[in-house]
């Protein structure tokens, strides 16, 4: 069209007339808009200039919508009437459809305003189309064919009684049946089956009411693809006002259909995410933080029920702590700047303040500019975060501790040691049974104790300087055979080692020391009426790690042991009988937690025990 479009707006509000005038512009769309509120105002309208389409409010103080349609359908039957409405529901919208109004747009909707204006304009044309094939129709038959064939969409004829009496070549070649086997009613063989009884009985009330027709169907192709097609028929009356013909017209809205449903769905689906989500979620506007909905997450998280949200802004409610942080996030949205994850601290229903990581993008809702909050509550994280932290600290400052108390013990216990042998060696023949017997535990103590102290320090210091890297647990165990050869050898135990072992990711000294005391305690632990024999496997569960094991044929650990057995200082069987500290599994355990993994026991007492690690996966 070379000139502007003239849009008359039946509006009783000011600020919603530029609300449309507003969308018309940013959808580029050249159109000369004017506003009338009264039948009158209308009706002049209407007489002083020509007009492409009207639009109307449904709620009008002076005049129906009812008014309007009467009146435009008495003198301006081609000109095509678009309802626009902010509360009228889907049903009763329907319903002024049927009755004459030629699309429907929802004032939160004006998304789809000019679509629809374009498509009234293309209906419009086919109207007058119509209109003057209706006349064609009056001034010969063989006109109206030649004007039909040039219509864009299928177009047919019926008889007063509602039978098919002619189909345009468009409809044939799109069905690709002949017309002469689709006269009468066999064009319905050719309609979706599930569409064929409200087809017809739509069809029929028309035409025993003789009012315009309108309906949806799908129809099938030649290919045998059922498309979308928006149908309508009017009658064309004698001047007497008897029907003689039916004159209609069917358009492929397919993609428009799918694409409502598409819509239809993906709104549904994006509603069903919204009040699902674990997340708090929200939607607010953006000049004051005036809640339009929120997620029951979000209700929830800080304790209103929705009455007291909704209607309410962020600021009434007192819900920012520091409003120049709100401040500073819209300030970021608008200038397009991201906020995600930034964190910030919110006052919950009853002034308790909450730490949330918060998301936020600009969005429009009925015209207006508003913000999509989305906030993960992370107060009690937070707290365990600090709290993990602050044991860490500990424990890194305990471990600190005891490495350097065992190492500043041992001197002093060295020099007792010391002493005492040289006591024992220059008083030893004029010290009777009584003295030499004291003298023994003495050196004997101190030396368990330097044993006990040397042991501590190799606990404190399992992960101290840890590197990790690839370690082939083939290398650890052949370093372990070497240190432990002469005990083997000595107690005659025999020691089996599985030839395909993997690689871990780990710290090849503690992991060495690990395997140590593993294959150490099934030397000490040997049953007495048996020579030992121990073997060193390993498996694959599925999992990130390896699972290896050290098993023996020893005496065995009652189950209810299990646990202690890790533990600092356990000893199970008395120092006369075996000697060591009970530290060795204790270590053995630290390693393996370091290394993100476990450590766990099978056995039967008095058959032998296996000792499985789980260390992770070299790639």
């Amino acid at each position: 069209m070379d000139r502007p479009l003239n849009i008359l707006v039946i509006e009783d509000s000011a600020a919603d007339f530029m609300l449309v005038e507003r969308h018309l512009r940013r959808a580029s769309l050249d159109a000369r808009c004017r506003r009338v509120d009264t039948l009158a105002d209308l009706t002049a309208a209407l007489d002083e200039s020509e007009w492409d389409v009207v639009l109307s409010d449904y709620s009008m103080p002076a005049m129906s919508f009812g008014q309007t349609l009467e009146l435009l359908r008495g003198c301006r039957p081609d000109l095509p009437l678009i309802l626009i409405s902010g509360g009228l529901g889907e049903e009763e919208a329907a319903e002024w459809l049927k009755r004459g109004a030629w699309d429907f747009v929802l004032k939160g909707g004006l998304a789809r305003l000019v679509p629809a204006i374009e498509r009234a304009m293309r209906d419009a044309a086919e109207h007058r189309a119509v209109r003057e094939a209706e006349q064609a129709v009056r001034d010969g038959a063989f006109r109206m064919r030649q004007l039909i064939a040039g219509l864009p969409h299928p177009v047919w004829t019926c008889d007063p009684d509602g039978a098919c009496d002619f189909l345009s070549e468009r409809w044939v070649a799109y069905t690709g049946i002949p017309a002469d086997i689709q006269l009468g009613y066999g064009w319905l063989e050719s309609v979706h089956p599930d569409d064929q009884a409200g087809l017809m009985s739509a069809w029929n009330a028309a035409v025993a009411a003789g009012s315009d027709f309108a309906v949806e169907f799908r129809l099938r192709r030649h290919d045998g693809a059922y498309r979308w097609f928006d149908t309508r028929a009017v009658p064309l009356r004698t001047e007497d006002g008897r029907i003689e013909k039916w004159f209609g017209s069917s358009s492929d809205i397919h993609e428009t259909r799918e694409g409502r449903e598409a819509l239809r769905v993906s709104e549904a689906r994006l509603s069903a995410i919204f009040h699902i989500s674990p997340a708090a979620i929200a939607v607010s506007r953006a000049a004051d933080g005036l809640f339009f909905e929120a997620n029951e997450t979000f209700l929830s998280t800080f304790g209103y029920q929705r009455a007291e949200l909704i209607g309410h802004t962020a600021i009434e409610i007192g819900m920012w702590q520091n409003l120049a942080v709100r401040k500073a996030a819209v300030s970021a949205l608008r200038s397009g700047k991201p906020v995600i994850n930034r964190e910030i601290r919110l006052v919950r229903k009853g002034g308790a303040v909450g730490e949330f990581l918060y998301s936020a993008a600009l969005t429009e809702l009925n015209g207006e500019e508003c913000i999509l909050s989305v906030m993960q509550d992370v107060t009690d994280y937070n707290a365990t975060k600090h709290h993990e932290e602050e044991l860490r600290q500990s424990n890194a400052e305990l471990e600190q501790f005891a490495y350097v108390a065992s190492h500043d013990l041992r001197e002093p216990l060295r020099m007792i040691s010391s002493y005492l042998n040289l006591l024992k060696r220059r008083l030893g023949a004029s010290l009777d049974a009584t003295g030499q017997e004291f003298i023994g535990y003495a050196v004997d103590g101190a030396t368990r104790m330097d044993a006990l102290i040397r042991d501590l320090l190799e606990y404190s210091r399992v992960g101290r300087d840890a590197v990790h890297e690839t370690v082939s647990l083939a290398t650890v165990l052949e370093e372990v055979r070497l240190i432990l050869g002469p005990t083997l050898i000595e107690v005659g135990a025999d020691l089996t080692i599985a030839e395909d072992l993997p690689s871990v990711i780990g710290y090849h000294r503690d992991i060495v020391r690990l395997f140590q005391n593993l294959i150490g305690n099934a030397v000490k632990y040997r049953h007495p009426d048996r020579a030992a024999v121990i073997s060193v496997g390993w498996k694959d569960d599925g999992s990130s790690h390896w699972v290896a094991f050290v098993q023996d044929n020893g005496t065995g650990i009652e189950a209810r042991d299990f646990e202690r057995v890790f533990g600092i200082f356990q000893r199970l069987v008395p120092r006369e009988q075996c000697e060591g500290t009970g530290i060795g599994l204790a270590v053995c355990h630290k390693i393996v937690e370091q290394h993100h993994g476990r450590i766990w026991i099978e056995s039967v007492p008095g058959k032998g025990s296996t000792f499985f690690v789980s260390l992770p996966k070299a790639a």
